[in-house]
């Protein structure tokens, strides 16, 4: 992932802690050249995010699916009527036995949410390789906001 990030000059990001993309954020963090602000919660992180873009630098956002409504409020309030695109890492929860928050975000609306405002989305769920993240970085730098889905186990995520 390192490297389809270098590649597409993608070397902020903000999240709020995640599990299943702990590995992977760990070996971001361990290069210089990237800066990752942890956040204390999903507005904070987008906020982040948003002004980074803004501001002519590339940034990734990353949640967990059980916060895709706070997340989509500030799209709608922000993103979507001021065309400021945003890739944004969703790790995929609910799945398996988990708490019911999980499994609320988890659970087809996640699908309905991200389609209903004009995102598109990939997903490493059936590859291990980073095809994927190559497309869904291209479809961003074009100007288009991006959901990539991490599923736990596949790929690049734990």
């Amino acid at each position: 992932m390192i490297d389809q990030l270098r590649k597409h000059n993608m070397f902020y990001g903000s999240g709020v802690p995640c599990s299943i993309f702990k590995n992977e954020l760990a070996r971001i963090e361990a290069h210089k050249e990237f800066t990752y602000i942890p956040a204390v919660d999903e507005r904070t992180a987008i906020g982040l995010v948003n002004g980074l873009n803004v501001g002519g630098k590339k940034a990734f956002l990353i949640t967990q699916n059980s916060a895709i409504g706070t997340v989509c409020d500030i799209i709608g309030s922000f993103n979507i009527p001021y065309k400021v695109p945003l890739f944004w890492f969703l790790s995929v929860r609910g799945y398996e036995e988990d708490t019911e928050v999980h499994k609320w975000g988890g659970s087809e609306i996640m699908f309905h949410l991200i389609t209903s405002i004009g995102f598109r989305y990939f997903s490493n769920q059936f590859k291990e390789n980073y095809e994927d993240l190559n497309e869904a970085l291209d479809t961003f730098k074009s100007g288009k906001s991006v959901v990539f889905l991490l599923h736990k186990g596949c790929g690049y995520a734990n």
